[in-house]
């Protein structure tokens, strides 16, 4: 799975409607590229945690600046995977 794909449509959930949100591209450009305030931010990371089976504890200490250190937390604290965007979806909405 496309790990940009899903953090591109996570985020496109947790931001609101009538704010631009832009897809990031690449997984070294800074997350603030994507056009996500903190609580967008947040927002996505709790919805990835809990894709990923992360705890509220561990989550805590998550502070990523771009797409690959977000996914980097992800698989060394995960306990499960999304098996597809469209399934991570069916979930957080």
């Amino acid at each position: 799975m496309d790990f940009l794909q899903l953090l591109n449509a996570v985020a496109r959930v947790a931001k609101p409607d009538y704010q631009e949100f832009i897809p990031l591209q690449d997984m070294a450009a800074p997350i603030a590229q994507s056009n996500l305030d903190s609580l967008d931010l947040l927002i996505t990371s709790i919805y990835l945690c809990e894709l990923y089976g992360i705890d509220q504890e561990t989550s805590k200490g998550m502070s990523p600046a771009t797409p690959q250190e977000l996914l980097n937390f992800l698989n060394e604290h995960k306990t499960k995977e999304p098996q597809s965007v469209e399934a991570a979806l069916k979930e957080v909405r």
